[in-house]
């Protein structure tokens, strides 16, 4: 997906991080934390990629958010 892609964001929900830590302690960056989204461009079409972590199944979820074509 590399050489397709042209866009991408990233937000870190820092919310998550445990109350007893202070803003300078080292933590590990888990799925819960990440909200990432991917734009790619193959040919005509243009394709949203994003994953967000799901409450429900408690696991980081990717899919296509849309497809369109230019």
């Amino acid at each position: 997906m590399q050489p397709y892609a042209y866009s991408a964001t990233v937000r870190i929900d820092r919310s998550v991080f445990p109350a007893d830590k202070d803003r300078y302690s080292y933590i590990s960056l888990t799925g819960d934390m990440i909200d990432a989204r991917v734009r790619v461009r193959v040919g005509s079409y243009e394709v949203m990629a994003e994953m967000r972590y799901d409450d429900v199944l408690k696991y980081p979820l990717m899919y296509v958010a849309s497809i369109r074509e230019l």
